[in-house]
């Protein structure tokens, strides 16, 4: 029994070890390092080489820092156009929905397309009252988008530009010849113009995520369609798919990072089992003895 303690001790140990020495690095491309020609050219690699530590990030990002993209398409069929149209105008304003872009068409049965950008955190709700509306929904699919790798890494490039860009306005200061403030110059504007670029990205990223993206289309019908009972257990599923692949995400993430205390875990019980289980049933052996042996006392007196 000792001995099998003692080696679950020095598991651990040097699990912490190997834990507390792991370490996720990301570095520049060399093809990225800007080398300066003149004076400057001994500072070409110690200047631009940018190494970025993330290890502390990553560790402490949540299950709520996930960067997830909602998208949904939905049709409607009504026999009321008029009544469905006043009643997604009161459900946009309720929960804050934007127009994207609209088109309606007319004719014999008209047809109303439109794009609406929803607050991600009114995603259900929306949907649920597009359910519980006049119209009835003939057709239903939710997509879900994990943004965060490209997110992180659009992130760490924004990081490693800014830090050039300030080493390069160090160099600038410390130009002596025309030449050398030329290039410099060409360097800087080339750099802000990338960092531009990809701030704006960030900003659309952001956008998709606090706003969901739904594709509605309204048809006026005189007759409903038929949905077979296929589609119509789809349409009823898909209303709490986000709601699975969410949790779903949150479970993987914290398996994944309790993954190491799982697998110590497991070994502990595959190694103490067999001997907690005898003791147990010595335990058990020892009070069933004494219980006979009070039985037999009690009998012979």
């Amino acid at each position: 029994m000792k001995k099998i303690m003692i080696t679950l001790l020095c598991a651990v140990f040097l699990f912490g070890c190997a834990a507390g020495k792991s370490e996720d690095v990301y570095e520049m491309p060399r093809s990225e390092y800007y080398s300066m020609g003149g004076d400057y050219a001994a500072d070409g690699d110690s200047s631009y080489s940018v190494v970025q530590h993330k290890t502390q990030a990553n560790d402490s990002m949540s299950v709520e820092e996930e960067k997830l993209v909602y998208r949904s398409s939905i049709v409607l069929e009504t026999k009321d156009y008029g009544s469905l149209t006043k009643e997604l105008e009161e459900i946009m304003k309720q929960y804050e929905a934007i127009t994207q872009s609209m088109r309606e068409s007319g004719g014999s049965g008209r047809t109303f397309r439109l794009t609406v950008r929803v607050p991600a955190k009114h995603f259900d709700e929306f949907i649920q009252s597009l359910r519980d509306s006049s119209g009835s929904i003939i057709d239903i699919s939710t997509n879900v988008d994990n943004i965060t790798r490209q997110y992180n890494n659009n992130e760490i490039r924004i990081e490693a530009l800014e830090t050039q860009h300030a080493r390069l306005l160090q160099l600038l200061a410390q130009a002596s010849s025309l030449s050398d403030v030329i290039q410099i110059e060409a360097r800087l504007s080339e750099v802000e113009t990338e960092i531009t670029q990809l701030k704006s990205y960030k900003n659309s990223m952001d956008a998709d995520v606090a706003y969901s993206t739904i594709d509605l289309t309204i048809r006026e019908v005189q007759t409903y369609s038929e949905t077979s009972f296929l589609q119509k257990l789809l349409n009823a599923c898909s209303g709490s798919r986000s709601n699975f692949l969410r949790n779903a995400e949150k479970l993987i993430i914290w398996v994944i990072y309790r993954l190491p205390q799982l697998i110590i875990l497991a070994v502990a019980f595959v190694l103490l089992r067999k001997p907690v289980t005898n003791l147990i049933s010595r335990i058990f052996s020892k009070e069933k003895k004494t219980v006979m042996t009070v039985k037999e006392n009690n009998n012979n007196g």
